[in-house]
């Protein structure tokens, strides 16, 4: 069975794309079998799998702008993949957020770490609660906070917010020009020599790690 992973944001510009393509590379070289499912119209997670070059390690890609909630549940039972991460629709409310809601396991909400991007992003997170599978715990919520120190009136923030609506920081990701290089070519940090990208890589690392233990 497969567990699914949604990376969701009512805010534009918070590394929902590039922390799903991320993980879903962290988990592959975790030794896991995944796909990467593009619910954005836009549809960068696929192209960015288009560019994949054919060498390297898997990832499956799903077009997820289109299914429906039985298909979602259908890909679950699928014994052939281990994680689905979910590069969720910008500005997502109503019926598409709910039926995502309804097939995740994890929901992981990115946040750039300045302070009205923040503010923005607590509305959004206080909702999720509002969902039945979410306050039953069937469904961990989490935040990763990119493109951020963690430290000073940031981590203050931070810190208030996770205990004000009681969910976790799953990671820290800074802001580093090497996490985007790669991207355009159909890779990231984990495709390229450990020893030049082992800092990049942590954060991801992290997370992966996060989602397994909170799912196995």
């Amino acid at each position: 069975m497969a567990h699914v992973i949604s990376v969701q944001n009512v805010k534009g510009g918070c590394g929902k794309t590039t922390t799903a393509i991320h993980l879903a590379a962290a988990l592959t070289d975790l030794g896991y079998a995944v796909a990467l499912a593009d619910g954005d119209p836009q549809k960068s997670a696929l192209g960015w799998l288009e560019r994949r070059p054919e060498h390297l390690a898997t990832i499956e890609a799903l077009d997820f702008t289109d299914l429906d909630l039985d298909e979602l549940r259908a890909l679950k039972k699928r014994k052939t993949l281990d994680y689905v991460v979910v590069d969720g629709r910008a500005a997502v409310r109503g019926a598409p957020l709910t039926d995502f809601i309804k097939v995740s396991d994890v929901i992981l909400v990115p946040i750039v770490g300045l302070p009205l991007d923040i503010e923005a992003s607590v509305e959004f997170l206080e909702k999720l609660w509002d969902y039945r599978k979410v306050e039953k715990g069937d469904a961990q919520v989490a935040v990763v906070l990119n493109k951020t120190r963690n430290t000073g009136k940031i981590a203050e923030r931070v810190e208030a917010l996770s205990e004000t609506l009681d969910v976790e920081i799953a990671a820290y990701v800074p802001d580093k020009p090497g996490l985007q290089n790669p991207i355009e070519f159909g890779m990231t940090v984990f495709d390229q020599r450990r020893g030049s990208s082992q800092s990049i890589r942590e954060p991801f690392i992290e997370l992966a790690e996060y989602v397994v233990s909170i799912t196995e």
